[in-house]
């Protein structure tokens, strides 16, 4: 029985009250969750059964988690007790529970109440690429549209206020950004209305409007933060520089008086007189750390008040109201065109019998609330009135994520129809991360407020971290008690929300091991005025990456240890135990998996780049857009290089040059006919040979049937797959399959239309993430960001680019937008080309801003919390000494930092750098400058590196890549050889030329069955009138591969029964590791009986199993082709595969492989023949990794139910 705190305890048992529970990383949320709804269900006496609990989990594969757990602890309470009904009863309706996504309830809240929304109950959800065309085309309509008509001087003045120097991009992005900004509220276009009639100002004028309002605030916070700063000094500074500091602290001080007399002008004429005076010179005895650190905030002041004046003092009241008032006609005219969006894209859809994610969340509001448009007034309908007596609780899980159309959906089904508290919450506002989704961590805080004295309501914190090291946590706690309150990070980080410790890591005693953090700070050159700002950033990201990389071979060198998780033993790290996380990957991850495959680290960095620029899938849509239209020179030289056809650089030369077509594969067909290389010649034909066929046959097939065909048929599939990394190319490469069976599915059938497809996705930037399925045991060093992180740990954690600057590029749009205050835009004059904020745009770009910032917090919180047992800082800085100074006087020994510094930061380091510069471990950044130190119980390494040291220099270069320099020597009129021998010379070992470096096991396999058939005649298959054909059937391989899959992700200890099978095969659908299609296709029945065969059983009592293993090694060319001519070559091959499964019993090894072909009757023999050189590598690969010989080998016929000893 687990081991539950009091707090826990309390979260877990607490009933009829609204609960919300605050959990801090790591504090096990899940379970107390878990186990909350177990409590509810298996206690007969409050009558709830599973059913009756609405769980919103923020995903699918955190649903199917959580339904399998309940599942396993209902079974057990089964064993106890097998006679209650109830327990069985519970069971039985898990499988129709409601635990699942928001959307996932919305589509089901939607099926039920169609009516209502006037909508066919069959409505597909679209997903995001098909969603972003639609919008594309939507966004060209409403141009169209809005041009067309005659009375369109609103639409005008919005087009004119748009900065677009060519065509309508701008335009249509900034009406495309506020339709989707807008969709995070309840009812989009009635608070879009509401916002723009906000710039009509009443008689009170700007002054007495919330933004006028907020506006002096803002002035107010900015010139006190000033008058702060220099307080903070005034009594250290120099005697000389004394009453410079004192007379700006007066004129300060005179600006917020008047401001707090909220007279705006006379503070506007202040500061536009004043002037800072010239620091006098220096006297001798004056100490110089003192007048450097005088003179550096001096400066940093007079920088910010620059800034605050162009920000907040560049017009009077007066002049502001009339840009507002200049405003109107464009904002009108947005909000027309925002409507029309908002129509024709409703109908796209409507046409296609499709919703989106937006209109989920909308429709169930429509269905739960009656709204009144004229007075803004919404009530709880009917229909949620009923279902709310279909609750017993409700229950939300990562509920920081949540938004204010999320909350008034679950809202409106509280209450059990009798207003009684029956809502749990949990979650962690500081890891509120995804407010590019629309999460508003406001929703969170606001709840805890509102129940924090509430009798029926209970607040509930859990602070106590099951997950990391003691020093781990206390260095996290050193800085967020100094970052982060309720001014600068919406949350005070008090007792309540510091991480305790309280996980058990017992005391390693290897002298090689330090469990300290680490602050390591790469110094960098300033940039040379020629260099550009990207290259810089670049330069700078590797620097680092040669660092990290230094750093993991130390530590995997020095046998660093870090827990077991499984043993609970010490053991030595491995590549898998470490991840660098970093706040994008987009301009890291290529130079990343270069840098460390050079130190011979095995990496996996899951880039941004975007899914159809992964190189396997370039090179299949290549493919296709040969097969579709040859005449595209790039797309054929793709295809003609890889690994496919084999074909050089220097022979796609001899190819250009050859005959001077205008198109490349004119050349080709040429040298086909009339070349004189019979090795390209030969190349060439198979290329053509492949092109010809699969366009004769790509109109009589869908597209994922061609896609397949190119797979199986050139062997890259298998070949993708035995590369480093295999797995997820393998993925990528399905998931083409799915992208071709999804557009078909909403009418994009034909080759040249999916092609159209993919270009319009890579032109509107859609995010098209790569496939997911990287194993948790895979022993690679992951490189991902911190979003993707969230809900992963890590024994040792590198946090790296911690010197790039926030993203807060969203407050320089034309137009902005915040839920709470309004819209914002720039006041642009079409005829003058004069463009300037108004009011309303420089309060919500600094509120935007501030809220930037506390996102930025919460994301550094959630990278910190990922390590278990070490954590790693690094960042590249320049200019290191005057860095330092700016964080030591910004440092606090004791309580939170000035708030204006957190706010004013611009990049992680400055928070860090700030907050570690007063820690007792920080001298190298204290050096010559004198702070008060903390005595902080955290324990921290902090080392400055010299950034050249890290910089490539020519001995690192290997001697023939040397650079030459001078003039190349001149050519001699007279050559010292005979001409005519060199270019008549044929090369010995021609016949040795086809060999390839690499071979897939199934080009052997291939090769060997050419010996043991003839080929069969391919007959030319027509095409099958539709009604004869049934809908989306698989093809038998397809079928195939779906069993494989499953076999793959089988735990092959376990004794499974076909009803466990049925669950585990749904739970792979859940998370989309196989389609749905695919789940039906399995036969449970044939892996069932694979299970129980007396084979299977000694996989179970096997010592040791393996599955899925990729090898890679040399064989002779001859043990490779089996080809007489390459009896007496040399030269070795590459083969590579993958081997289903082998096991270790006892002194035995086992070689397993499992097939699915079709076998006809009386030619199992043949069959077995076929495999017989496949199953020889294999064998030979496993004695050569492992060093034991195979005893035994296995083909399983899952057609003909039988094992076959080889």
């Amino acid at each position: 029985m687990a081991k539950w705190t009091e707090e826990q305890l309390a979260a877990i048992e607490a009933r009829d009250k609204n609960v919300i529970v605050s959990a801090a990383a790591g504090s096990g949320k899940t379970a107390v969750l878990v186990e909350r709804i177990i409590g509810i269900i298996t206690d007969e006496s409050l009558g709830a059964d599973v059913d009756s609990l609405l769980v919103v989990t923020f995903t699918n594969a955190a649903a199917a988690e959580m339904k399998e757990r309940i599942s396993a602890a209902v079974s057990k309470k089964i064993e106890l007790n097998p006679q209650s009904e109830h327990l069985h009863r519970q069971l039985a309706l898990l499988g129709r529970a409601n635990i699942m996504t928001i959307h996932a309830f919305c589509t089901k809240l939607i099926r039920n109440f169609y009516v209502k929304l006037d909508i066919d109950p069959s409505a597909r959800i679209a997903d995001e690429s098909e969603c972003a065309l639609l919008k594309s085309d939507a966004l060209d309509g409403v141009l169209e549209e809005m041009f067309e008509k005659e009375d369109n001087e609103d639409f005008v003045a919005f087009a004119e206020s748009v900065k677009d120097e060519t065509g309508f991009n701008n335009l249509k992005k900034t009406i495309l950004n506020t339709y989707e900004n807008i969709q995070s509220l309840p009812f989009p276009l009635y608070w879009l209305k509401n916002a723009v009639n906000k710039f009509v100002l009443d008689e009170n004028g700007l002054e007495g409007s919330l933004y006028g309002k907020m506006f002096i605030e803002n002035c107010y916070k900015e010139i006190w933060a000033l008058i702060l700063r220099l307080t903070a000094v005034k009594d250290f500074v120099p005697f000389e520089y004394l009453d410079n500091f004192t007379n700006d602290i007066y004129e300060f001080t005179r600006m917020k008086n008047a401001l707090e007399e909220d007279d705006y002008d006379k503070a506007y004429d202040i500061v536009n007189s004043f002037e800072f005076s010239r620091l006098p010179r220096k006297k001798k005895e004056t100490d110089e750390a003192e007048a450097k650190n005088a003179q550096a905030v001096r400066n940093e002041v007079k920088d910010i008040f620059k800034k605050m004046k162009e920000n907040y003092f560049f017009r009077t009241f007066e002049e502001m109201e009339e840009d507002m008032r200049f405003c109107i006609p464009a904002l009108k005219g947005l909000y027309e065109c925002v409507e029309k969006f908002t129509e024709i894209y409703t109908e796209m859809k409507k046409e296609k019998n499709a919703i989106d994610f937006n209109d989920l969340e909308h429709m169930a509001v429509k269905i739960l609330y009656n709204f009144d448009e004229n007075s803004g007034l919404f009530a709880v309908s009917e229909e949620a009135e009923t279902l709310q007596r279909d609750f017993y609780e409700i229950m939300t899980d990562e509920y920081q994520d949540s938004n204010i159309v999320q909350e008034m959906i679950l809202n409106a089904l509280s209450g059990r129809g009798k207003n009684m508290p029956n809502r749990f919450m949990v979650g962690d506002v500081k890891q509120s991360i995804y407010r590019f989704r629309q999460a508003d961590p406001s929703v969170f805080m606001g709840k805890i407020k509102s129940l924090a004295d509430d009798e029926n309501s209970k607040v509930i914190y859990l602070s106590k971290n099951f997950r990391s090291r003691k020093n781990v946590l206390d260095s996290i706690n050193f800085i967020f008690r100094q970052i982060m309150s309720e001014e600068t990070g919406l949350i005070d980080y008090n007792e309540n929300e510091a991480l305790y410790y309280g996980a058990d890591f017992s005391q390693s005693n290897d002298r090689n091991t330090s469990y300290e953090t680490e602050l390591d700070i790469i110094e960098l050159k300033e940039g040379t005025e020629e260099t550009d700002e990207d290259e810089e950033d670049m330069t700078s990201a590797q620097k680092e990456l040669i660092f990290i990389a230094e750093r993991i071979q130390k530590l995997i060198g020095d046998g660093f240890k870090v827990l077991d998780k499984e043993s609970g033993e010490y053991r030595n790290i491995r590549y898998g135990d470490i991840v660098v996380l970093l706040r994008s990957t987009r301009s890291w991850a290529g130079a990343a998996e270069e840098i460390f495959r050079n130190y011979s680290i095995p990496v996996f960095a899951g880039g941004d780049s975007g899914y159809f620029n992964k190189k396997e899938v370039a090179l299949i849509v290549s493919f296709l857009k040969v097969i579709d239209n040859s005449y595209q020179d790039i797309p054929v030289m793709v295809v003609l290089k890889s690994y496919v056809y084999n074909v050089s650089d220097d022979e796609l030369a001899q190819i250009r040059c050859f005959a001077d077509n205008e198109n490349f594969i004119e050349n080709v067909r040429e040298y086909i006919q009339n070349g004189n290389n019979e090795n390209i010649k030969e190349k060439l034909k198979r290329f053509a040979d492949d092109i010809d066929k699969w366009k004769k046959t790509a109109p009589f097939i869908t597209v994922r049937e061609l896609l397949w065909q190119i797979y199986t048929q050139t062997g890259y599939y298998d070949y993708a797959g035995a590369l480093p990394m295999g797995k997820i190319k393998q993925a990528n490469l399905t998931m083409l399959l799915e992208r071709a069976e999804s557009a078909a599915q909403t009418g994009i059938k034909s080759l040249f239309d999916f092609i159209n497809y993919i270009e319009k996705i890579e032109k509107n930037a859609v995010e098209t993430g790569e496939a997911k399925v990287l194993n948790e045991n895979e022993n690679v060093v992951r490189i991902m960001t911190i979003h993707k992180s969230k809900g992963l740990e890590f024994p040792v954690v590198f946090v790296s680019g911690l010197g790039k600057g926030f993203n807060i590029s969203d407050i320089s749009e034309s137009y902005i937008f915040h839920s709470k205050i309004g819209v914002g835009c720039d006041y642009l004059n079409s005829q003058t080309r004069v463009c300037r904020k108004t009011a309303a745009k420089t309060v919500i770009a600094e509120k935007i801003r501030q809220e930037l910032i506390e996102e930025e917090m919460r994301v550094l919180y959630v990278a910190l919390t990922r390590a278990k047992e070490k954590l790693i800082l690094t960042c590249g800085v320049k200019d290191i000494e005057k860095t330092r100074m700016k964080w030591c006087s910004n440092s606090s020994a004791t309580g939170h930092m000035k708030e204006y510094y957190v706010r004013s930061a611009h990049r992680y380091i400055d928070w860090i750098g700030a907050a570690v510069a007063s820690h007792k471990d920080a001298d190298s950044l204290r050096a010559g400058i004198y702070i008060g130190k903390s005595d902080d119980c955290s324990n921290w390494s902090i080392n400055i590196i010299d950034g050249s040291e890290k910089e490539n220099s020519e001995e690192d270069v290997p001697e023939g890549n040397m650079p030459v320099e001078g003039n190349m020597p001149l050519i001699e009129e007279k050559p010292s050889f005979d001409v005519f021998s060199a270019l008549s010379y044929e090369y010995p070992y021609k016949k040795f030329a086809d060999i390839s470096a690499s071979i897939s096991i199934s080009e052997i396999k291939r090769n060997y069955q050419k010996e043991l058939l003839e080929e069969p005649e391919i007959k030319q298959e027509y095409k099958r009138p539709d009604f004869t054909k049934e809908v989306s059937k698989l093809t038998s391989a397809q079928k195939g591969t779906a069993i494989h899959t499953v076999m793959e992700h089988l735990d092959f200890r376990k004794k499974y029964t076909k009803e466990e099978l049925k669950e585990f095969t749904k739970y792979l659908r859940e998370i989309s590791v196989i389609t749905e299609e695919e789940e039906k296709s399995v036969n449970l029945r044939k892996i069932e009986n694979f299970i129980l065969s007396p084979i299977g059983e000694r996989i179970r009592n096997a010592d040791t199993v393996k599955k899925e293993t990729p090898f890679a090694m040399e064989i002779s060319a001859y043990e490779a082709y089996g080809d007489e001519n390459y009896r007496q070559c040399d030269e070795k091959v590459v083969v590579h595969g993958i081997v289903d499964c082998y096991f270790s019993e006892e002194n035995k090894t086992v070689l397993l492989d499992y097939k699915t072909d079709y076998v006809p009757k009386g030619e199992e023999n043949g069959f077995f023949d076929k495999y017989k050189i496949q199953l020889d590598i294999y064998s030979l690969a496993i004695e050569r990794s492992t060093g034991r010989k195979v005893d035994e080998k296995y083909i399983y016929s899952f057609y003909l139910d039988k094992f076959i000893k080889m």
